[in-house]
């Protein structure tokens, strides 16, 4: 298969270690997905939050549908078989739901449903459509909570505590069992109420290291432990990881046919100690059906560490084919100086030289690029890249 399953056996096993602060149904009726997944490489792209609201404004459902057909026959032409779709990037959304608002990007509520007939289109084209949500971010930085609309719940959940302000904008609080809830809840409104293939996370964990970020709720959780408390940083790593687990678990009993993924940036001790992301955890605990790091990084990088070759060989060390590797590649930098590097500008075959290292790689299970616009405007880089993935099986 595609991807490598975790027995239910280990899955519950894991479950009784973790700290899952909250109980989930039993096992669902599942959906009918219209899931294309193979044998095949992943090769994906990422759209966006900020192109999937250019892709919905100012239609109407026919001006749409004509639109979005557009885009995914270029996906697929690139030779493309999957989509990570933006569908909640705060705490709204771009799709109907019972539980957030329609996302503040939008300047009038759609009359169609965006997710609906993307995912029409797409599985038409024989794409898959995996979900990509950030869990903890709740509005941008400079928002007032009274400016989200009257039925985001963030605006409930910041009169019990569970939102923490930054100038980097508006969070949930991680380890706060009501938050762990909503994002549960909207996970598994997703996978009841849609043929989506896949959800993903991406990189945005705890925004900040600062101890003032979740002081009340790591003092309540110390009262409550005692002298078996964890640090602080063991505690926020907890609280993903409780999250994390509880997503795959939902999912899982739903329909073990939806993937699960989570894509973390490419330094592995920043998202250890900094972004509180254990990936290590993960991939050795069964709790997600892919990881995605993001090598958003080319050959002459000045830094050595995070050179392409150095960063692919760090992580197909970390994972050690204990979990189905795909690559973030970064598209949005060719033409682009990177740090003090003008490989990107001097380069039109960054991309496609990176593809081919991981799709000859048996250890990686392939590609996904970020991200569709860039991509797009980078012609000379798409055709090559395009040149690779085309002929990968």
């Amino acid at each position: 298969m595609f991807f490598r399953r975790t027995t239910l056996i280990a899955v519950l096993v894991i479950l009784a270690i973790t700290l899952s602060v909250f109980s989930i149904k039993n096992k669902e009726q599942p959906i009918t997905t219209q899931s294309t997944q193979t044998d095949a490489k992943f090769l994906g792209v990422w759209i966006n939050y900020i192109e999937f609201a250019h892709m919905i404004e100012d239609k109407n459902e026919e001006q749409y549908q004509e639109h979005i057909s557009g885009v995914l026959k270029s996906i697929k032409d690139m030779g493309f078989n999957t989509v990570v779709l933006h569908i909640r990037s705060h705490c709204d959304a771009f799709y109907r739901s019972n539980i957030f608002p329609y996302s503040s990007l939008l300047k009038s509520v759609p009359t169609f449903d965006p997710l609906e007939i993307f995912l029409e289109i797409a599985h038409e084209f024989n794409l898959s459509v995996h979900g990509w949500i950030n869990p903890y971010r709740v509005a941008k930085a400079g928002t007032n909570i009274t400016y989200l609309s009257e039925k985001n719940p963030a605006r409930s959940l910041y009169n019990e505590g569970c939102v923490s302000m930054l100038d980097s904008g508006m969070y949930f609080i991680p380890s706060e069992t009501k938050v762990q809830k909503l994002i549960i809840d909207g996970v598994r409104e997703i996978i009841k109420t849609y043929p989506i293939d896949g959800i993903h996370f991406d990189d945005y964990f705890y925004p900040t290291t600062s101890e003032s970020f979740d002081k009340t709720s790591y003092e309540n959780y110390k009262k409550s432990a005692g002298q078996n408390a964890q640090s602080l940083g063991e505690f926020r790593r907890s609280s993903v990881n409780s999250l994390l687990f509880s997503v795959y678990r939902t999912i899982k009993l739903h329909n073990e046919n939806i993937l699960f993924g989570v894509s973390p940036s490419a330094d592995i001790e920043k998202n250890y100690s900094t972004l509180y992301a254990d990936a290590s955890h993960w991939i050795n605990g069964g709790y997600v059906d892919y990881i995605c790091p993001q090598l958003y990084f080319g050959f002459e990088y000045p830094k050595e560490k995070f050179r392409f070759h150095n960063l692919l060989t760090e992580w197909e060390k970390l994972c050690n084919n204990k979990v189905n590797t795909v690559i973030g590649l970064a598209a949005y930098k060719s033409g682009e100086m990177d740090a003090e590097s003008d490989e990107w500008i001097k380069n039109n075959d960054i991309l496609s030289r990176q593809s081919r290292l991981v799709l000859e790689n048996k250890d990686f299970f392939g590609i996904c690029v970020y991200n569709y616009s860039t991509l797009i405007s980078a012609k000379e880089e798409q055709e090559k890249l395009s040149k690779i993935i085309c002929r990968t099986p």
